[in-house]
């Protein structure tokens, strides 16, 4: 009904993060690298601020560091929706 909340699908819940993200995608044969900022962070994803134009269904690589952690981590994801300059990622890996 129009005006109701409507419920969280989600598998699991999300935990606001912000982080500097290593970003690494291909596009047209060729590896890029971008920098990209979290909003937040799931067991299953992370949610991405990003002005880099990625398109949904796009695999990509994702290093970043959580707090307290000396070595970063590194994640394979896929790129499952896009708002304007928001990704949302699941991990793959």
């Amino acid at each position: 009904m129009k005006g109701e909340p409507r419920p969280d699908r989600r598998r699991s819940s999300r935990t606001p993060l912000n982080l500097r993200v290593r970003l690494r995608y291909e596009r047209n044969g060729q590896q890029q690298l971008c920098h990209c900022r979290s909003f937040d962070i799931s067991e299953g994803g992370m949610g991405l601020v990003s002005p880099y134009e990625l398109d949904v269904g796009q695999s990509v690589e994702l290093e970043f560091s959580l707090p307290g952690m000396k070595a970063p981590l590194k994640m394979h994801a896929v790129i499952r929706s896009r708002v304007g300059f928001r990704l949302c990622c699941e991990f793959t890996s």
